[in-house]
């Protein structure tokens, strides 16, 4: 795989783009491709011209879509979106609590209200080119990239040009797509505001490398940035080793810990010291009626944006890397659980 420096994508060839080069709206060029009345034919004339200079075909999914929404008639075809998986995550996603048995069923609900129907993919090594043509000869040009586990992966070069591409979430590298992930940053400053007003003052953050990594270190950043302790309250460590976390918390008695994920509770239950620790909260709770305090992520709620934002593509014809990628974030909510106790601070 070349890397990402020798890659040079063309801009992809829109209706929007065509309508500023001519100087027009988007409904004017598509009226002009339907051969309506309502276009001077020295207009369309120009129109065509044009689009046939830049290399411009309307999509038929585009033209059909938009003649129905005219016409107030059903569409009678259907969409069919690719979902790219990774190997290792892909094997994740038959755990039912799992981050990505949570993405299948919010891309499943989400295609099924747009009318959608998903083809499931599977990443090889060496098998680009034959993703490409099986994905050509299905006529599939919506696409949605699932995360890597492994930060940095490099995304796979499958010609973007060809399709609309959404991601979820920001471990990959290489190429810039919209992207749909959780506001990790946005979730770390709303947890410290409810420890101090529920009087906790000595927070630890506890996370794996890898997952802060993933994640572009939003959860240090923002924990370190919003006055919640020093540097060494935050224990970032390569594995959920109950030895390792009873010998941190004896060195630096919290008040409270702050996990990344649920997952850690059992090991720092194990924890001689944690009898001690008054609080735990996790940033990625998995129930929202579950007895964890926390915040639920809703990996539900990321596929389903990251539906809207292929579909959207598909009816302005936009495929290729944006020249400027949206980047939607969603926020999660709170579950209040059973976990983090009001502390009775004297003033």
């Amino acid at each position: 795989m070349p890397p990402p420096e020798q890659r040079k994508p063309t801009a992809p060839i829109s209706v929007r783009s065509l309508a500023e080069a001519m100087g027009t709206s988007r409904s004017t060029v598509s009226r002009a491709f339907r051969g309506e009345a309502s276009v001077k034919p020295e207009l369309r004339a120009r129109i065509l011209a044009e689009a046939e200079r830049r290399g411009y075909r309307p999509d038929p999914l585009v033209s059909e879509v938009m003649t129905s929404f005219a016409r107030r008639k059903p569409v009678d075809y259907r969409e069919t979106l690719g979902v790219l998986w990774w190997p290792d995550r892909w094997g994740q996603s038959v755990a039912p609590a799992s981050f990505a048995n949570r993405l299948r069923s919010g891309l499943a609900a989400a295609a099924e209200k747009h009318g959608c129907r998903l083809t499931h993919f599977v990443l090889r090594e060496d098998g680009e080119a034959a993703l490409v043509r099986t994905l050509e000869a299905r006529r599939i040009r919506g696409l949605v990239l699932t995360p890597p586990t492994v930060p940095g992966t490099e995304a796979p070069d499958l010609g973007w040009n060809r399709f609309s591409t959404v991601a979820i979430g920001r471990s990959l590298s290489g190429a810039a797509f919209h992207c749909v992930h959780h506001n990790h940053y946005g979730s770390m400053v709303n947890v410290l505001g409810r420890l101090r007003q529920r009087g906790y003052r000595r927070p630890v953050l506890l996370s794996l490398v890898d997952l802060e990594e993933r994640m572009q270190r939003a959860y240090t950043g923002a924990f370190l940035a919003h006055e919640a302790g020093p540097a060494w309250r935050v224990l970032h460590l390569e594995s959920r080793d109950a030895a390792e976390i009873e010998v941190r918390l004896r060195a630096l008695s919290p008040d409270v810990v702050i996990a990344d994920t649920e997952e850690w509770l059992k090991v720092f239950r194990a924890a001689p010291s944690s009898a001690k620790v008054p609080g735990f909260l996790a940033l990625d709770v998995y129930r929202r009626d579950g007895p964890i305090s926390g915040v639920h992520q809703s990996p539900e709620r990321m596929a389903g944006h990251a539906i809207d934002l292929v579909m959207q593509a598909r009816l302005h014809n936009e495929t290729g890397l944006p020249e400027e990628p949206a980047d939607v974030q969603t926020q999660g909510s709170w579950v209040e659980g059973k976990t983090l106790p009001d502390l009775h601070v004297s003033a």
